[in-house]
C-alpha cells in the first residue's frame, strides 16, 4: 500500500490544535518532529513539523477533503502556513512517521518521549506519551506553563486534583515530581481512557485514580480530610470561571495552591477578580506568548467578630 503524507511547519502553540484536527480523520499515524534544544524551553517560531499519513485505498480523496476543510476552519481562528502532500510507499511509511519524533524537554526536570525511543540515562523525569494524541502532549504553551508551575509549587507528598486531565500528562508529571496521590477527572470518556492507559504506560497507575466527570464527581469522592494540597487544570478560561463560581476554592485545603492555565492575556483581569471574590489569592502569574497561567492560594477562612476568642 502507498500512503499520502501531509506535512506542516508550525510553532508549538498551533501544533497541538492542528494535531487534534488531524486525529479526527487520520488512521495511519501522526508524527511530530521538533527542533532539538538544550535549553529549558522550546524554540518559539515554526520549529515543529507535524506529519500525518493517509492510506491510498480509494478513500484518500475524501479524507484529504475533510482534512483541508478542518484546517481551513482552524485557519479562520489563527492563520496557518501552507501544507504539503507527497506519496510514500509502504516501506517509507513504516519508518517515516516514527523517526521524525524527538523527545521534548520541559523545564529542568521533565522529558516527554514516544514509546519507541528508549532513554538510557537522563537527569530528567521521563514521561512516555503516544504522539498524535489529543490536547496535552507538552507542545502548547498552556501545557508547558502548567508543567513548570507543578514543578515549582508541588511539594513532596502532596495530594493533587487534576481537572480536565486530557492525556494525563499533568497527573503523571505530578507523581514523577513527588505527589503522593492524584485524582484525575475529565468529562470526555476518551480522555479518561487515555489517562488510564498513559498512567499504566508510565508505571504510575497505582498513584492516579481516574474518573469521568468534573467537580460534582469529585464531591462524591472527597471528604474534608482528603482534600488535595494542589489543584491543576489546563482548560479554556470560561470553563475555569465556571469552576470558580461552582466553588473550586472549597475543593482544596486551606492555604492549598491552585494552578489555572489556558487563559488568554485579556481574560486575566476578570478571572482574577472572580477568584478574589472566592477567597483565592493570586500569588503568581506566568506568561508565554498570548497565554497566561495563574497560581492561587486558598485564603484561610475569615472569622466573624463572634468567632474570635480573646485570651487574657
Amino acid at each position: 500500500m502507498s500512503w499520502l503524507e501531509l506535512s506542516l511547519n508550525l510553532n508549538g502553540e498551533l501544533a497541538e490544535a492542528v494535531t487534534e484536527v488531524l486525529s479526527r480523520y487520520v488512521l495511519g499515524g501522526i508524527a511530530i518532529e521538533i527542533a532539538a534544544d538544550d535549553g529549558d524551553d522550546l524554540p518559539a517560531a515554526n520549529d515543529v513539523l507535524v506529519r500525518a499519513y493517509i492510506p491510498i485505498d480509494g478513500q484518500e480523496g475524501e479524507q484529504k477533503r475533510r482534512i483541508e476543510e478542518g484546517l481551513w476552519h482552524l485557519s479562520q481562528i489563527q492563520p496557518l502556513p501552507e501544507h504539503e502532500f507527497r506519496i510514500l510507499d509502504e516501506a517509507d511509511w513504516q519508518t517515516s512517521w516514527q523517526k521524525h519524533f524527538q523527545p521534548i524537554p520541559i523545564s529542568k526536570n521533565l522529558l516527554i518521549t514516544p514509546p519507541w525511543i528508549t532513554i538510557e540515562e537522563s537527569d530528567r523525569k521521563i514521561i512516555v506519551l503516544e504522539p498524535g494524541m489529543a490536547f496535552g502532549t507538552g507542545l502548547h504553551p498552556t501545557t508547558r506553563m502548567c508543567l513548570k508551575a507543578i514543578e515549582d509549587f508541588l511539594q513532596h507528598g502532596d495530594n493533587v486534583l487534576d481537572i480536565g486531565c486530557g492525556t494525563g500528562i499533568l497527573s503523571i508529571a505530578s507523581v514523577l515530581l513527588g505527589a503522593n496521590h492524584v485524582l484525575a477527572v475529565d468529562t470526555d470518556v476518551i480522555a479518561v481512557q487515555a489517562t488510564r492507559e498513559n498512567a499504566a504506560r508510565n508505571r504510575v497507575a497505582k498513584y492516579i485514580r481516574v474518573e469521568p466527570g468534573s467537580l460534582e464527581k469529585v464531591k462524591t469522592l472527597q471528604a474534608d480530610a482528603q482534600k488535595p494540597d494542589l489543584i491543576v487544570t489546563n482548560i479554556l478560561s470560561h470553563v475555569l470561571m465556571d469552576l470558580i463560581q461552582s466553588g473550586l476554592a472549597t475543593y482544596v485545603k486551606p492555604e492549598g495552591r491552585i494552578i489555572l492555565s489556558g487563559i488568554l492575556a485579556e481574560q486575566v483581569e476578570p478571572l482574577v477578580k472572580l477568584a478574589a471574590d472566592a477567597d483565592l489569592e493570586l500569588i503568581e502569574a506566568r506568561s508565554e506568548k498570548d497565554w497566561r497561567a495563574l497560581i492561587f492560594k486558598r485564603e484561610l477562612p475569615r472569622l466573624s467578630p463572634g468567632q474570635i476568642e480573646t485570651k487574657g
